[in-house]
């Protein structure tokens, strides 16, 4: 936010967090307490939303990128100095879906008055 680089950045607060919480919000809007499981409750947001299925399905794909990352750093902190062109590739798109999944909750959510 600052605009300073960092060593590293953070896969959790920048990939998971934000799928996690906006799937969230898809459960809630339709009184689901279940699943629980973010993949899962995606999944369900494609039924409820089928006209944005492939931006939920692609929230999905960034959401397992995201834990590949993760599971690959050992925690939520990744040095982008040890990630290759394909990783970086795969995170750049992991971004952009973030960022229209995130755009299209706001769409759905939000009233504009």
């Amino acid at each position: 936010m600052d605009g300073q680089q960092r060593d590293s950045f953070d896969v959790g607060a920048a990939v998971i967090a934000p799928i996690t919480s906006a799937a969230r919000v898809f459960a809630l809007a339709q009184r689901r307490l279940t699943p629980t499981n973010t993949l899962d409750r995606l999944a369900m947001a494609q039924q409820d939303y089928p006209k944005a299925a492939a931006v939920l399905r692609e929230a999905a794909e960034a959401f397992r990128v995201g834990l590949y990352y993760q599971t690959l750093a050992g925690g939520d902190l990744v040095s982008p100095d040890t990630l290759g062109k394909l990783d970086h590739l795969l995170l750049k798109t992991a971004f952009a879906s973030i960022e229209r999944f995130l755009e299209f909750t706001l769409a759905t959510f939000i009233s504009r008055a």
